[in-house]
């Protein structure tokens, strides 16, 4: 391994620390009743994409947020998870933010789509994977009758 690619390495794993580290930070400050969403959304923000692996963490942090702000305004709602990238939850976080009713319709709506988009896709490998074992199967069948 190259140094430019063991620092890559070294810098992604630093940046996915400092990513962790925020995520922690605002689930505590989720919990302080003067904290504004537009701080919130934008102390999440600094984040860089590559940076979170999963949006676990940033869940977390939203959910005590909106429990917090039950009072919240919708506008307010949608600012604050439209931070969150519903195809970077983990299936059990999912299958709770499905559940959870302080989210807004939108946020579930995209949830629901996502799941359902990756259950499509297990179902239509299973289906190219049972087909490819059944040409092979027929393959080796022809096979066998030539010698």
């Amino acid at each position: 391994m190259s140094l430019s690619v063991m620092d890559n390495n070294y810098s992604l794993k630093s940046i996915r620390n400092v990513a962790k580290l925020i995520d922690s930070y605002l689930q505590v400050v989720a919990e302080d009743d003067k904290m504004q969403v537009s701080k919130f959304v934008s102390l999440a923000e600094t984040v860089p994409c590559i940076a979170r692996v999963d949006h676990n963490d940033l869940y977390k942090a939203i959910d005590i947020y909106l429990k917090v702000y039950l009072d919240m305004c919708k506008v307010d709602k949608k600012k604050l998870c439209g931070i969150l990238d519903c195809q970077k939850l983990t299936a059990e976080v999912c299958h709770q933010a499905v559940k959870n009713e302080l989210l807004p319709l939108r946020t579930v709506v995209q949830l629901l789509y996502f799941e359902q988009e990756k259950l499509s896709m297990a179902n239509t490998t299973q289906i190219m994977d049972g087909n490819l074992a059944l040409e092979l199967e027929k393959k080796m069948r022809i096979r066998g009758r030539e010698i």
